[in-house]
Formats: structure tokens, sequence, C-alpha cells
């Protein structure tokens, strides 16, 4: 009796999965990317930058979830020449309902970030968005289920060396995952 009872729970627990799959109010939640601490450099060689993770209990709040969010998680690390702050980095993961392999998904972000006019700029295989002003720097790129802001302030600082240091040290790391080039980014690139 017991096996007949174990194998009625399997095969319920096997259609509620199916049902799931098919897309039913019953699909199991997937959870949420945390970021990864070791995307980030401990140290920028360019400029003699220190980063370190901002813990302030008002940076976790603005990361924490809300129902309506895209972010799952969201880490915010200081850039520091001593004692001064002269940029940030934000990494923040998406919850699985977002798509960034849509380019509309990637659009919707980058307009919430950057409210003026964006170049786009290819730094090896990695496409990063970049919004200049006198006052700062602000570069936007995306991995397979995450986006992050570098936004620098430090008109001595090399900006473009700095953003090279912290793509090529994430791009080292296992924890990286490029996002995945779609037919809409080919032919968002030919034309």
């Amino acid at each position: 009796m017991t096996s007949i009872r174990a194998l009625a729970l399997t095969a319920a627990l096997l259609a509620g999965a199916s049902a799931g799959c098919r897309g039913s109010e019953a699909a199991i939640e997937v959870a949420p990317p945390a970021v990864a601490p070791e995307l980030a450099p401990s140290r920028i060689q360019t400029g003699d930058v220190g980063v370190f993770e901002n813990t302030d209990k008002s940076t976790k709040k603005a990361f924490a979830d809300t129902p309506n969010a895209m972010v799952a998680d969201g880490k915010l690390w200081e850039l520091r020449k001593g004692e001064r702050l002269v940029g940030t980095l934000q990494i923040s993961t998406v919850k699985a309902k977002v798509d960034l392999t849509e380019a509309r998904q990637r659009n919707a972000i980058l307009r919430s970030i950057i409210s003026s006019r964006v170049e786009e700029l290819d730094v090896g295989e990695q496409t990063v968005w970049v919004s200049a002003s006198e006052e700062k720097v602000v570069y936007v790129w995306f991995g397979s289920n995450l986006y992050e802001v570098l936004v620098l302030k430090e008109k001595d600082l090399d900006y473009e060396a700095v953003l090279r240091e912290v793509l090529a040290h994430q791009q080292a790391s296992e924890a990286w995952s490029p996002l995945p080039i779609t037919e809409e980014d080919l032919e968002e690139t030919s034309s």
C-alpha cells in the first residue's frame, strides 16, 4: 500500500510540474539569482582605486525585493582613491521573468538608468552603453542574467581604462556569464 501511495504522489508531482511548464498558475518559482561578489574587483590598478562593498542599511533597503521590481538582487561597491569617493559599481541580477536576450527588455533597463544621450562602445566582445556629462560618466552593460552600472566622477581617472580593467576582471571570473548573441542582435549589427 505504501508503494502505491508513493507512486501516486510521484505521479501527482510530475503532473503538477508538467502543468507548470505549460504556463499554468501552478508554475514552479525559480529562485532569483544572487549577485556573485567575485565579479567586483578588490582593487583597480588604473588610478590606484580601492573597491569596497557598501553594506549600509539604506543601500540594502534600496535593493530589497518588491513584487513588481525586475531586480532579484543587487550590490553596490564604492570606488575610492584614498578617502575620496571617485565612483560606484552596481551589479544587479534580474528575476527569471526578465529576458535580457530581448533588446526591448535591455532598452527598458537602459532608459531607466540613463535619460540623456547614449553611445554604444564595444570593449572586446562586450557591448557597453555610455553617457557622459561634465560631472560624470555612466557605463551600463549586460550579462546573461544581470546588468551593471559603473559611474565615475574623478576627472583625473582614465575612465575607459577603469572600465576595461573591471570588464577584464569579470570576464576572467567563473561567475561571469555573457549575454548570448541573438538573431536580433545580429540583425541590428548588420543594418
